[in-house]
């Protein structure tokens, strides 16, 4: 998918995933800053593979990442808290669309994966 695709799919679905009252109900995201331990592993991560982010931004970042990702990666469920339906590939193009960049997109995936086993 194309980065303006990638864009327009974010923009579709914008309103629940910055909405931080809207959850999915089988497989919230998980709060990371509960777990220092892990954000501070999953940012030292993602600045071994060129990440380019401050620790807030990337912090920010990974919040909408695991909104987006974590039902259909984890939970293996593929709706979307609006009643529609994705898989892994469309909800990784939605975050590319919102952090601009399908690279910077897998760069928030691995320093996740290369910590704990995401999938």
């Amino acid at each position: 998918m194309r980065i303006q695709e990638a864009r327009k799919l974010f923009k579709k679905n914008e309103e629940w995933i910055m909405n931080p009252n809207v959850k999915h109900k089988e497989y919230p995201a998980p709060d990371i800053k509960e777990d220092q331990k892990s954000l501070k592993l999953y940012f030292e991560e993602y600045r071994k593979i060129k990440g380019k982010n401050n620790f807030n931004n990337y912090t920010k970042n990974l919040e909408v990442f695991f909104k987006i990702t974590f039902p259909v990666f984890v939970g293996g469920c593929a709706d979307k808290p609006n009643g529609e339906f994705w898989d892994r590939v469309e909800a990784m193009s939605c975050f590319s669309g919102f952090v601009g960049s399908a690279r910077e997109a897998q760069r928030y995936l691995t320093s996740v994966d290369n910590i704990h086993a995401y999938t």
